[in-house]
């Protein structure tokens, strides 16, 4: 059910059965959902599916929500032409989700050539499920990604959570000197 327990303050019963804690979680996703996509139930199921799997990415990506619309920009520009994703939060999915390692504070090389259908840097494309549970911000951001020309971030304050967003070199004689 990952992707679709929507994360929030719940209050159960001691004894409330699990089953009835992932009904209730996914109820409330899809009421959120309705919330920032009112129309959401005419979408293509598949469609859907890629919209929450992008919107897990951007979860696990942004810091600041006033980013997230940039964030999943840069995804959607990405995906537009088949580039890959190269989102090292898939990467982080990886390590420690699957394979069950501590969070890195750095990924290395080795870790960027991880093989994994979940690893957007070696596979185009979303991965196969999403690798957290969004929530409004990403949700949000994901079915209407902000208009931008960008094609890259980085983490440029790791105290505020501040990103540097830059575009693709269009020239290909002179480098872009943003990237």
């Amino acid at each position: 059910m990952e992707g679709y327990l929507f994360p929030d303050t719940y209050r159960f019963p001691r004894d409330f059965p699990a089953a009835g804690v992932v009904r209730h979680m996914v109820g409330n996703f899809f009421r959120r959902v309705a919330q920032v996509r009112p129309d959401f139930r005419s979408m293509d199921p598949d469609e859907l599916h890629d919209t929450v799997i992008l919107a897990s990415i951007v979860e696990r990506e942004y810091q600041r929500p006033d980013e997230a619309g940039l964030i999943a920009s840069v995804f959607a520009n990405r995906l537009a032409v088949g580039a890959r994703l190269q989102s090292c939060a898939t990467v982080a999915y990886v390590l420690t989700e699957m394979e069950g390692r501590e969070h890195p504070r750095v990924i290395t090389h080795a870790e960027l050539a991880v093989d994994s259908a979940f690893n957007t840097y070696r596979r185009r494309g979303l991965p196969p499920a999403p690798i957290s549970n969004p929530g409004a911000v990403a949700l949000q951001a994901a079915f209407y990604p902000a208009e931008s020309d960008y094609w890259y971030f980085v983490l440029k304050d790791p105290e505020t959570g501040a990103h540097h967003f830059s575009a693709r070199s269009t020239s290909t004689t002179t480098p872009s000197s943003s990237t």
